[in-house]
Formats: structure tokens, sequence, C-alpha cells
């Protein structure tokens, strides 16, 4: 019988080569079009993320992948905002799960520093 729970095995089975109990989170907050994928990609030192210049989203869903080195579940999330109120609502979702899969989290904020501001 597995202690796991069913939605443990659903959180672990959208993360490649995770054992997230043990490891550390390593989680990018910030808003669509940010960097936060190219960052995580820089951790990592290779391309585990899909990431592209673009002030529209790119990630929608949670995405792990374990440091090959290090003790860090390096997770991917979708913006904080994104100009859609469901879209957010989904990414506010997806962020909460993050925090769920690990005991230990490292939070950073990643913003875009600019003149302008994009508005509809």
């Amino acid at each position: 019988v597995s202690t796991q729970s069913t939605w443990d095995k659903i959180l672990v089975g959208r993360c490649k080569n995770s054992s997230s109990a043990m490891s550390t989170g390593i989680l990018l907050l910030g808003n669509a079009g940010v960097g936060k994928s190219f960052l995580l990609n820089c951790m990592y030192g290779g391309t585990p993320f899909h990431s592209a210049a673009s002030h529209a989203a790119v990630t929608t869903k949670l995405e792990c992948v374990k440091h090959q080195t290090e003790n860090w579940l390096l997770m991917n999330l979708p913006g904080l905002l994104d100009g859609n109120p469901h879209s957010t609502a989904q990414n506010r979702r997806e962020i909460e799960r993050a925090f769920q899969m690990t005991h230990t989290c490292i939070v950073a904020f990643c913003f875009r520093r600019s003149r302008w501001q994009v508005s509809d």
C-alpha cells in the first residue's frame, strides 16, 4: 500500500526527475515575460525550460526539474499577472501548488525595469 497521496503522485508526475519532499524548491515569482524561465535555465546550466523573449506568457503550467548537482528543485512558474483574468487565476493555482510541493522554498521576485507600461 502506497503512503503517497494521489495529489502527491499527480504533482510529482508533472515534475521531471523530482524527489520534491527532500529538495529545496527554487521559485522565481514575477509577471509574464520578465525572464523567470531564462534565469532558471542559467541556474540549471542547460535549457530544461522553454524560454523566449516575449511580453506574453511562455510558461502556463508548473514545470520542475531537479538540479544536476545541488539538492534543488527548480520550479518554473507562470507569471503572476499576464493581462488575462482567467489565466491569472489559473496561474495563481499553479503557484500555490508549487509551494505545497516542498517543505523548504527559496523565493525570489523577478521584475523588469522599464520606462514604459503596457496597457490594454
